[in-house]
């Protein structure tokens, strides 16, 4: 499944994320990054912008979010929590946000303190190499260049960090290229 972001799906992205303080010229603060979070969020999980994409401005002041039918109560709640026009109101849901349900499960000092395993399966060991090759063959079919320009390179001169990652791209890039060669 493929998902669109309100960079792809809204008719001007830059107004996507933006809360209804800022477009009525009002005082704002950091709650302004939890309305755009709550955007971002609702996107990841139903792939659709909340809003009105063809006039985010007049949508964002003044509709609700539009939630598929059968969406959990719970996410609904925390959206809704996220998404809320009143700046007061969403600081108030702010401060009490660990306490949601949708958080339900977390020990938060466990978390914080780094002693807690994550909700999902372990890192796969060849995950790196699967996603390198995936990307490899994307970027083949579009022609994409390897090699940096002269002035590109310069830029990373003194540099003697090499990743793993990088490694492994490296390696199945020259693998890649034998076996075209054979």
């Amino acid at each position: 499944m493929m998902l669109l972001f309100s960079s792809q799906t809204c008719s001007d992205p830059s107004l996507s994320l933006i809360s209804p303080q800022i477009f009525k010229d009002e005082p704002f603060d950091k709650a302004v990054d939890y309305f755009a979070l709550g955007v971002t969020l609702f996107e990841a999980a139903f792939g659709i912008y909340p809003f009105n994409i063809k006039n985010p401005r007049a949508s964002i002041c003044q509709d609700l979010p539009r939630y598929p039918v059968g969406t959990d109560d719970v996410l609904v709640d925390f959206l809704n929590k996220l998404l809320c026009k009143d700046q007061k109101k969403r600081k108030v849901y702010i401060a009490k946000i660990r306490n949601h349900r949708f958080f339900r499960g977390i020990n938060w000092e466990k978390l914080e303190a780094g002693k807690t395993h994550a909700p999902f399966a372990e890192r796969r060991k060849d995950l790196v190499e699967e996603m390198v090759k995936t990307t490899l063959d994307l970027y083949e079919r579009i022609g994409y260049r390897w090699k940096l320009g002269k002035k590109e390179q310069e830029q990373f001169m003194g540099f003697s960090f090499v990743s793993e990652e990088w490694k492994a791209i490296q390696n199945l890039k020259n693998t890649t290229q034998k076996k075209k060669l054979n």
